[in-house]
């Protein structure tokens, strides 16, 4: 990725973090506290020389109770978001970042694109891409979405349940997918475990879940 680049979009975003942290009138100590870092990095960050990573975005909208689209630039309406817990917040982090990081590896290697390839592509080294992808390392947002780009991976596709929804995708597309019960169990946070649980299940073969559910019988009759 183009050093210049890089920057303009850090500036850019960061710009987008001060004027909504003021407008929602949180202190820069209170973001520290939402993404457990110190007050020094979020000031780094919105002046531009530090960018957050999608999972810190996704924290900070959520304080700021707006979509996580308007921190990235793409709508300008305000919504009410829901609150994630404090004791929820650092586990939320670490779990996004490895499901971002596993999402990334498994588009790569669908699409057969060699990870020296992808480091040439976003210019970094084939050490950091390797920590991107095992998820012990944070992605900065700009770097995603060169990743994304050039995996053909929308960045909507990465958001959690956390993530408030336009209010025009909410009433077109949930409906139609998934009836209410089911959409609202799907938009709530605290559901996130089950969610991926769900999603491990459904990648194991059917004679392998029915070992699994054998053993189960087994062990509580």
């Amino acid at each position: 990725m183009d050093i210049h680049d890089f920057s303009t979009k850090a500036v850019e975003l960061g710009a987008r973090l001060r004027q909504e942290r003021e407008l929602s009138e949180i202190s820069i100590a209170r973001a520290a506290a939402q993404l457990g870092v110190s007050p020094e990095m979020i000031t780094s960050m919105e002046n531009g020389e530090n960018a957050p990573s999608l999972p810190e975005l996704e924290l900070l909208a959520n304080l700021f109770l707006v979509p996580l689209q308007k921190l990235l630039g793409l709508v300008d309406e305000k919504e009410p978001a829901v609150r994630l817990s404090q004791e929820k917040r650092p586990a939320f982090i670490i779990l996004r970042t490895r499901i971002i990081a596993a999402t990334l590896k498994q588009a790569r290697n669908n699409a057969a694109l060699p990870i020296e390839e992808m480091a040439e592509e976003i210019n970094f080294p084939v050490s950091t891409i390797e920590e991107f992808e095992s998820g012990t390392l944070p992605i900065p947002q700009p770097v995603l979405e060169k990743a994304c780009a050039k995996l053909g991976i929308s960045i909507d596709a990465l958001l959690s349940p956390l993530t408030p929804k336009r209010r025009t995708e909410v009433t077109e597309t949930a409906p139609a997918i998934l009836p209410t019960e089911l959409n609202e169990f799907v938009s709530n946070p605290a559901n996130l475990p089950y969610l991926q649980l769900a999603k491990k299940l459904s990648g194991i073969d059917a004679a392998r879940l029915r070992e699994i559910a054998e053993s189960l019988l087994e062990i509580t009759y």
